[in-house]
């Protein structure tokens, strides 16, 4: 236990001076090189992810600019770069001389996730106008909110959150963004205001929510699913997608022992259902978990594209379920361990029931039946539709990407 302590003060210390460093070396000759307001890099989560609001920011915008302007893709993950080069789109890889250089020239950087920062990116940003789209709607505790710093540390309390807003200003993870753009007004106010600093606060809706079928958007998904698509839709089988989000500790109680498993099977055979489990990115895959009625999306591929042809998802506590809203289909909740997720997992910032418009049960032998009552009577198909107006305002998704551009041209940061 003392051991991982001083582990820990020892990472604790190692950052701060790198961060010193970068202040006193890196800064001054970012702030020095001029930027050029032509130029917009896209940082996807985990140093580069096509995935999530960037992606999709990404490939939208390339229809939308005119002239010289240019907006780029920055990724740390080689097959990201080889997608993007056989798709003749525009990326650099970064840590790179190339990528250090465009991220010092560029005037918009744009984002989706707080990790961004690392490998001296936020320095090489200084001056640069910082959008950020984050990955998700939902009731948990994000960003300010969160009090997550360093577990374990010699100290607690008042202090520690003291040198926790000491230590992220230094090292640049407490960025302070000149646009944080969310989906509605009652979350722009109820959540992302409390969670970031920011200049500006829109409600323009996200990027990734335009389910409108377009080639670019099968970029980076998972291609034995959409190959098997079409015989399952011309055979009309019932899709569900069950997406259920990582705890701390990485142990997803999805309760998928043999047992369950052959329970799913005989219920999707009678039923004519297709089961597709996607794992958060950080989780492991199931390996046994195959059969002819389930099967597992690759976890570092996109999901969206396959969600027009879903009749319903399974979640626990994701926020992937409210951008599911917009589709007004069913949505169900398997939660084995709510008060302990809860409890030592993650805060959340409102009633759990009162944000979750669909039954609730704890064992897969519970749900099954429940999945096959609702297609008969959908009975939360108000309480979905009330949930989606307050979260998404009626916003045509498919203008998202447009409102932020034009937002950045009225602002003279991209012209």
């Amino acid at each position: 236990m003392l051991g991982d302590k001083v582990k820990l003060l020892f990472k604790f210390f190692k950052e701060i001076l790198f961060a010193l460093f970068a202040w006193l070396v890196i800064g001054p000759i970012t702030i020095l090189v001029p930027r050029n307001k032509k130029l917009i890099a896209v940082i996807g989560k985990d140093g580069g992810a096509f995935l999530d609001n960037c992606k999709y920011f990404y490939l939208q915008s390339q229809q939308h600019l005119v002239g010289q302007q240019k907006c780029i893709f920055i990724t740390n993950k080689k097959e990201v770069l080889e997608i993007l080069q056989k798709e003749n789109l525009p990326v650099i890889t970064y840590p790179s001389l190339a990528g250090a250089w465009f991220l010092m020239r560029a005037n918009i950087v744009v984002v989706d996730s707080f990790e961004w920062f690392k490998q001296l990116r936020f320095f090489l940003t200084l001056g640069a106008k910082k959008l950020q789209l984050w990955h998700g709607v939902g009731f948990k505790q994000i960003e300010l909110g969160k009090q997550n710093f360093a577990h374990g540390l010699f100290t607690t309390g008042s202090l520690l959150r003291r040198i926790q807003i000491y230590y992220r200003n230094l090292i640049g993870r407490n960025v302070f963004y000149d646009l944080v753009n969310t989906t509605s007004e009652f979350y722009k106010k109820e959540v992302f205001e409390p969670a970031f600093t920011s200049k500006n606060f829109t409600s323009f809706g996200y990027p990734r929510n335009n389910f409108g079928y377009s080639n670019n958007n099968l970029i980076n998904t998972d291609d034995f699913i959409f190959e098997q698509l079409e015989n399952w839709l011309t055979e009309h089988k019932k899709i569900i997608l069950f997406v259920p989000t990582f705890r701390e500790h990485r142990d997803t109680p999805l309760g998928l022992n043999f047992e369950n498993i052959d329970l799913i099977n005989k219920w999707c055979e009678t039923t004519n259902s297709i089961i597709i489990f996607k794992l958060h990115p950080w989780e492991n895959s199931i390996n046994h978990v195959k059969s002819a009625f389930i099967y597992q999306y690759q976890n570092d591929k996109d999901i969206y594209p396959l969600f027009p042809y879903l009749s319903a998802m399974i979640s626990d506590y994701s926020s992937i379920y409210m951008d599911f809203l917009l589709l007004n289909k069913p949505i169900f909740f398997l939660i084995p361990d709510k008060q302990q997720y809860l409890a030592q997992d993650r805060q959340i910032q409102f009633d759990y029931d009162e944000m979750t418009p669909g039954e609730k049960v704890e064992k897969w032998k519970q749900l099954l039946p429940i999945i096959e009552q609702q297609r008969e009577n959908d009975c939360f198909k108000n309480e979905r539709k009330e949930l989606c107006l307050k979260a998404f305002d009626s916003n045509d998704q498919s203008l998202s990407t447009k409102k932020i551009l034009d937002f950045c041209i009225n602002k003279h940061w991209l012209n």
